[in-house]
């Protein structure tokens, strides 16, 4: 094995850093900086791109050709063709994709240099800076200015790409920055010019004190251009009548720039911005393009890693000898009937087919599907409840449904039955989102794979894990919801029976807190292999995706439709409450399905008075994705049906109960929570206010954490409403800016306010300010009401959660303490919001001094407004 390079020897850790020179450039500039690098002196030039690639669209486009190339599906296969784990797993960190990047740079810059480093028994990658990078000595330069450096010719740590006078796509793309950056110059000195109406003041030229006074006047009302001329002068303004006048010239320039950028880093523009004939025909070849562009990078970066990268790990000791680095998508996509046909001609493995289209292996006893046994169903775990489908007539299904039964089982995660459209499945498997029945998304791959990190990483570092990991809940209960609000959004009802509709929403979040309670639990037991080690985290992942494929896709399609239809039923049966003076009984309707269950034939017909104890166990739905329903009727009462055929789960009346099903007879709840069925905490309304430690209950267990995390879906729910209402109810001396539907928090401004902050410049600045602070506060949930300061009276800035407060934004520290302690004295409030632009220590040292006043104070930080902290 090679010796291993100590940090100190590190040629990254003696070059002298410098940041790039910034200068106003122009197309002069960017020649003579390629002269300069035509005589080997590169940073000049480098520095002149590193300045350019602030442009958004030039780094948008760079990136979209690296991003095809880090998400790329990367293997390493030995000389027998089989997969290495060791690099399987070295594939997979931060530091290979760093790599990957890394080289990349090689078509950009026109070179690039790594440098390795094994020290700690691990790859780690540095950049060496390209200006840094001498070709024509083959040395790194200790600082940028040095004709001469550190040799790297033989260093086997050291890997440099490149060719001289080659200085990759980014001297082709510069001209076009450059004259879009001094065009976007030109267009600002227009605005300024003509964007705004000029004012002409008109004086009397026998008094020169009233021109004064004129002068004075405008200059303090406002940033307008003006213009002061004796009144009998005469001015005359000639307008530019071409597509100049308008700036259009400006913005066509604008494009033509970014349009050529496109074309030199990607070959095209339709993938990036939209053209005036974008046609989805065009789209599709200008895509071919790029992905023409994608799959030469994919084989260049497979050759370098194969010639240059393998040697380097080979000489570390890692099992590469004889094997090669391989980009999958290189191979041409073969169609299920091409594969069907290459089937008779040669053997191809089981594991490729169930990879490729996502398809679990079979597990022992499973019934197959194939030609010869279309009408395959799948059979449930144990422990998830029987989701059967309506049994299947004997005939043969439609050609269509025959042809894809030869690959996909009969699933029970669709309405009536029927198979998700396979469109739709093969957009949510490129997107990784799920489409429920009703075309509502859930960013799956998102929360999944926020929920697996979380859960790996607490493995990582030994630390307890989650009783209910909250991404995994937040699958299922935005879902849930989302199917019970579409039912209970109705006007005429909603509004008379808003508390139950709450206690329905609380009932289904604890199902969804117990379901990915279980989901937690089994994911969870697959961090380590038998041997109780830790799993890496590609393994972990490849496991965890078949459980969340039964948890969040086959199942949880069959508890959406199951719910709407419970939602339904609940609504259906308080109406028929409302009116059972004319329609005192219901009757069991015959399922709409095609296919009908024969046991819920026997209740067809069935006619029992409203507030008959029947109706509270056998409400339709009766069984997972049940299409029967009843209706109020005035036809006679018939005899209670013998049979008890329904499923411990659907002995259930939503429209009593509140609940989606039976839940404590659900699998996911039955013997988890052995209080489950008489705990108050668990449920809705104003017994949510008991205490955790409450006397009453039964003791805390750790199961406890589930309903906690249902009842504070519940608690925001209530805070939600009840903040509508205040923002609702706010009078006509307010705007409406802005309701967060996902927490409560709104904005509305009083007009006086609105007004007021148009009267100069000054006011329209400090305006400006306070309503950004207003906005980050609103969409975390605060309430915000920006309130009228009449001029010269201290007032505070606004009501924030109906206390009032005052905004504040400064750079640092300086004097903010002693701002806010002269707002205290004048305006008698002791609650600030305040935004710095930076972070330091004497910021916190402040802050502290104003807690020892008890003064309260909510911050944030410039550019990370994702959280707000207090000093209290």
């Amino acid at each position: 094995m090679a010796k291993k390079k100590t940090d100190d020897k590190l040629v990254i850790n003696q070059i002298v850093i410098r940041s790039p020179q910034r200068k106003t450039s122009d197309v002069g500039e960017w020649r003579n900086a390629m002269q300069s690098a035509d005589s080997g002196r590169m940073k000049r030039l480098y520095d002149l791109f590193d300045d350019l690639l602030i442009d958004g669209l030039l780094a948008d486009a760079v990136d979209k050709r690296k991003d095809a190339i880090a998400n790329a599906e990367l293997t390493f296969q030995n000389a027998n063709g089989e997969d290495v784990p060791e690099i399987t797993d070295l594939i997979d960190t931060l530091e290979f994709e760093e790599m990957l990047r890394l080289l990349m740079d090689v078509r950009f810059w026109g070179r690039t240099g790594i440098e390795f480093n094994f020290s700690d028994g691990k790859l780690s990658v540095y950049e060496i800076p390209k200006k840094h990078i001498n070709l024509y000595n083959q040395t790194i330069l200790i600082n940028d200015t040095d004709e001469v450096g550190i040799s790297y010719e033989g260093d086997d740590n050291i890997l440099v790409i490149g060719k001289k006078r080659d200085y990759g796509l980014f001297l082709k793309s510069a001209p076009f920055v450059i004259w879009k950056r001094g065009g976007f110059g030109d267009y600002a000195q227009w605005l300024e010019i003509f964007g705004m109406p000029q004012r002409v003041g008109k004086y009397s030229s026998y008094d020169p004190e009233s021109r004064r006074l004129l002068e004075e006047a405008l200059e303090k009302s406002g940033s307008a251009p003006w213009v002061v001329i004796p009144k009998e002068s005469e001015v005359e303004t000639t307008n530019n009548t071409g597509s100049g006048s308008s700036g259009a010239a400006y913005d066509d320039f604008r494009r033509a720039c970014n349009e050529e950028m496109l074309i030199t880093i990607l070959g095209q523009t339709l993938t990036t911005v939209q053209g005036e004939k974008g046609a989805r025909s065009l789209g599709e070849v200008h895509k071919e393009v790029e992905e023409g562009k994608n799959k030469a990078d994919m084989r260049f970066i497979q050759r370098i890693l194969n010639q240059m990268i393998v040697p380097v790990l080979e000489k570390r000791g890692f099992p590469v000898k004889d094997g090669k680095f391989i980009f999958p998508e290189a191979a041409e996509s073969l169609e299920v009937s091409e594969i069907v046909e290459l089937s008779n001609i040669i053997e191809i493995p089981a594991s490729y087919l169930h990879d490729k289209y996502s398809i679990p292996m079979p597990k022992k006893g499973e019934i197959i599907a194939r030609r010869q046994n279309t009408q395959a169903t799948i059979v449930p775990s144990q422990k998830e409840p029987a989701q059967t489908e309506p049994k299947q007539e004997q005939d043969d299904p439609p050609k269509k449904r025959k042809l894809f039964s030869r690959f996909f089982a009969y699933a029970p995660t669709k309405e009536r039955g029927d198979q998700r459209n396979f469109a739709t499945r093969l957009i949510d498997s490129i997107t990784g989102k799920l489409t429920l029945s009703d075309k509502y998304i859930i960013d799956l791959e998102k929360l999944l794979q926020e929920a697996l990190d979380e859960v790996y990483n607490n493995g990582k570092r030994g630390k307890k894990q989650p009783i209910v990991s909250k991404p995994l809940f937040e699958i299922s209960n935005k879902a849930l919801q989302q199917g019970i609000n579409s039912v209970f959004s109705k006007m005429e009802f909603g509004k008379k029976n808003e508390e139950f509709i709450n206690e329905f929403r609380h009932n289904t979040a604890v199902f969804a807190a117990f379901k990915n309670h279980r989901q937690t639990e089994e994911i969870v037991n697959l961090l380590y292999d038998e041997d109780g080690n830790l799993r890496s985290f590609r393994e972990f992942k490849k496991l965890a995706l078949q459980v969340s494929k039964d948890y969040n896709i086959n199942w949880l399609q069959t508890e959406y439709n199951t719910a709407v239809r419970a939602a339904r039923s609940a609504v259906n049966y308080r109406k028929a409450l409302e009116t059972k003076h004319l329609y005192p009984n219901l009757e069991y309707i015959e399922s709409t399905a095609s296919h009908q269950r024969e046991e819920h034939l026997e209740y067809v017909g069935t006619i029992l008075p409203i507030e008959h104890p029947w109706w509270d166990f056998y409400m339709p739905p009766s069984d997972w994705n049940c299409a029967c329903s009843v209706r109020p009727t005035d036809k006679d009462v018939t005899a209670v049906p013998p049979s008890d055929l329904v499923n411990p789960v659907f002995k259930n009346n939503p429209g009593k109960t509140a609940e989606p099903f039976n839940l404590k007879e659900h699998p996911y709840i039955k013997d988890v929570c052995p209080y489950f069925d008489t705990c108050k905490r668990r449920l809705y309304g104003s017994r949510l206010k008991f205490d955790l430690s409450d006397k009453e209950n039964p003791p805390i267990i750790p199961e406890c954490k589930t309903c906690e995390l249902a009842r504070a879906y519940s608690e925001n729910l209530i805070r939600i409403n009840e903040n509508r209402k205040k923002y609702e109810a706010l009078g006509e001396e307010w705007e409406k800016i802005y309701f967060n539907d996902e927490n409560g928090g709104y904005l509305a401004i009083h007009k006086k306010r609105l007004a007021f902050s148009e009267i100069n410049k000054q006011e329209r600045e400090k305006f400006k300010k306070e309503k950004a602070i207003a906005q980050v506060l609103s969409r975390h949930g605060f309430t915000v009401e920006m309130l009228y300061e009449p001029p010269r009276i201290p007032s505070p800035d606004a009501l924030v959660n109906q206390i009032l407060s005052d905004f504040k934004k400064t750079k640092g520290h300086n004097n903010i303490a002693r701002y806010i302690l002269e707002d205290v004295n004048k305006k008698g409030i002791n609650t600030f919001y305040v935004e710095f632009e930076n972070e330091t220590q004497e910021v916190y040292n402040e802050l502290l001094k104003l807690l020892k006043k008890e003064i309260k104070v909510f911050f944030y930080f410039t550019g990370r407004e994702d959280a707000i902290y207090q000093n209290f």
